[in-house]
């Protein structure tokens, strides 16, 4: 567990490790902590502020390294809802359940709630945790609409609002065949009973996941299935 927790509100590494975690999760894995560090910039606002010249002025940095951090930062101004809301790194509200709030509320009015209610996974916890935390986000928010945040649109299907459990060998990454489900608007996370697919190599095996996917009445299908339906 956590040993050591800075409570100094000015801690340049807290401020560091949220820039880093925000872009990771806006899809800019170039930007990390020591590209951070090297820019000498401690607000995700900063971030946006910075010009190519300026970069390139900065020891370390070139023209076409310049370009590229450049480019990795405006291009977050281009993102999905759920994205920007898992980038706050508000606790427990992650890249699974981000998608699954958004299918429900829209972004600006999550600074209104009062609670998050009617949704599985959500209890009591987690809807304090986004209800007492989120209006901090609220200026970065309204700074990034001036700079020209636009939201892309969830693709939706078949799959939309769906939940699936991962479980076995796959033939591709994780992340990665995550990311196809959230794309269409499902959600991935830990078999349960709202688990409406358990994704795996071996339908029949007797595997603990395999055996409470069957306790819950949850379907079992494997990775083909899977992809017919994201493609569908």
């Amino acid at each position: 567990g956590v040993d050591v927790v800075c409570t100094n509100k000015d801690c340049y590494d807290s401020k560091v490790r949220q820039i880093a975690h925000y872009f990771k999760t806006m899809g800019s894995d170039y930007i990390t902590e020591t590209t951070i560090r090297n820019l000498g910039v401690s607000s995700i606002e900063a971030m946006y502020e910075l010009d190519e010249l300026e970069i390139a002025s900065i020891e370390g940095f070139g023209i076409k390294k310049a370009e590229q951090v450049y480019y990795e930062i405006q291009k977050t101004l281009k993102v999905t809802p759920d994205k920007l809301l898992a980038s706050f790194g508000i606790s427990g509200i992650g890249k699974t359940l981000a998608p699954v709030i958004l299918n429900r509320y829209k972004f600006e009015d999550l600074f209104e709630v009062e609670s998050i209610e009617g949704i599985e996974g959500i209890g009591e916890v987690l809807s304090m945790n986004l209800v007492n935390n989120i209006n901090n986000f609220k200026p970065l928010y309204e700074y990034l609409l001036r700079k020209g945040l636009t939201f892309m649109k969830t693709e939706k299907s078949s799959i939309s609002g769906l939940v699936f459990t991962l479980t076995g060998k796959m033939p591709m990454k994780r992340d990665i065949i995550t990311r196809m489900i959230t794309a269409k608007g499902g959600s991935v996370k830990g078999i349960s009973k709202s688990t409406d697919y358990l994704v795996t190599d071996d339908p029949t095996s007797g595997s603990a996941k395999n055996q409470k996917a069957q306790a819950f009445g949850t379907k079992i299908i494997d990775f083909e299935t899977l992809m017919e339906m994201i493609e569908g």
